[in-house]
């Protein structure tokens, strides 16, 4: 539980170490806040799709944001059990966590059934794997204001 309150305004950005055991899966992140009974309200949320994981400085010369441009060419499959690092904006968003309260990330490869299933993965559900170990460090990081 946070002992003050936090505000967060502006683009939170995941970056996220996973594996799968298909060439490609969507990942979900939803960003919630827990207060003290456990009742939980969404923030924001952000999704990728694994196999359109590069990444390229915007044209545009905004450094905050992660870029993807989707370019034929920027698909990369995944290797089934290879970990990979995937780094993606969630929505922008201006919240304050009270104090009190959690913060939450969930993570899904669906919100709903067979929702824009990846063609690499062939119909499979893919099973992921989340690493947040010192050479692979999962997490999100979050625009604190001061």
């Amino acid at each position: 539980p946070l002992a003050a309150d936090m505000e967060v305004t502006g683009v939170p950005t995941a970056r996220l170490w996973v594996s799968a055991d298909t060439q490609d899966a969507n990942i979900f992140a939803v960003l919630e806040d827990v207060a003290p009974d456990g009742r939980s309200t969404f923030v924001t949320d952000g999704r990728i799709r694994a196999s359109w994981r590069k990444t390229h400085a915007s044209p545009w010369g905004v450094r905050e944001h992660v870029w993807h441009r989707g370019n034929a060419d920027d698909l990369v499959p995944l290797v089934p059990g290879e970990p990979v690092e995937l780094v993606f904006d969630l929505l922008p968003i201006s919240y304050v966590f009270r104090a009190g309260h959690s913060v939450r990330v969930s993570l899904s490869t669906s919100i709903g059934q067979k929702y824009q299933a990846p063609p690499l993965a062939e119909g499979k559900a893919p099973t992921i794997r989340l690493y947040r170990d010192r050479a692979r460090p999962s997490a999100v990081d979050l625009p604190i204001v001061q």
